[in-house]
This record gives structure tokens, sequence and C-alpha cells, in this order.
């Protein structure tokens, strides 16, 4: 039992050893020099990628607003167009029907004179 203890120890000092050892090369050392490099290009990627899209979407935005406005005005101005066309229509209709009724009248006086006469 104390043998297979020992066993187990001394196994156990060897890989921590030949993991100092990995760790201690120079290969090693440039994996994680690389690793670095690699994760902060990587965060320097997601900030520029989130930095384009919030432009992206200000720049949609901002369109979209100006489109809105544009429709907006549109509206106001067939609104203001068709009251300013139904007015026409209404006069229209009134100077007609004042037209009409002061032709009937001038007949009617026109009549009665004649009549008188």
């Amino acid at each position: 039992m104390w043998i297979l203890k020992c066993s187990c120890l001394c196994l156990s000092l060897l890989c921590v050893t030949e993991q100092e050892k990995r760790e201690m090369s120079p290969r090693y050392q440039a994996w994680l020099a690389e690793q670095s490099v690699l994760e902060e290009f990587r965060q320097e990627e997601e900030l520029r990628l989130q930095v384009e899209r919030h432009r992206q979407w200000e720049s949609d935005e901002q369109l979209a607003q100006q489109q809105w406005r544009e429709r907006q005005e549109r509206l106001a101005r067939a609104r203001e167009e068709k009251a300013r066309q139904e007015v026409d229509h209404k006069m229209s209709f009134f100077v007609s029907q004042f037209v009409s009724s002061t032709i009937v009248t001038c007949l009617y006086q026109s009549n009665a004179e004649e009549s008188d006469g």
C-alpha cells in the first residue's frame, strides 16, 4: 500500500514537472503570447463591429425619421388640397345656385313687367 501511494505521488510529481517543463518551453510561451494577441484582436474586432452596427442603426434610424417626416408633410398637403377642393366645390355650387335663382328672379320680374305693361 505504501508503495502504491509513493508511486502515485511520484507519478503526480513527474506530471507536475513535465507540465512545468511544457509551460516553460519557448514553444508554449510563444503559443500563450499568440493566444493573448488573438484574444486582444477578437475583443478589438468585436468592439469595431459593435460600433459599426451602432452607426448603421443610427443611419437607418435617421433615414426612417426623414421618410416619416416627408410622409407627414405629403399627408398634410393632401389634406389641405382636399379641403381646398371641397371649398371650391361648395363655392361653385353656391355660385351656380345664386346665378340660377338670380336668373329665375330676373325672368319672373321681366314677365311681371310685361304683364303689367
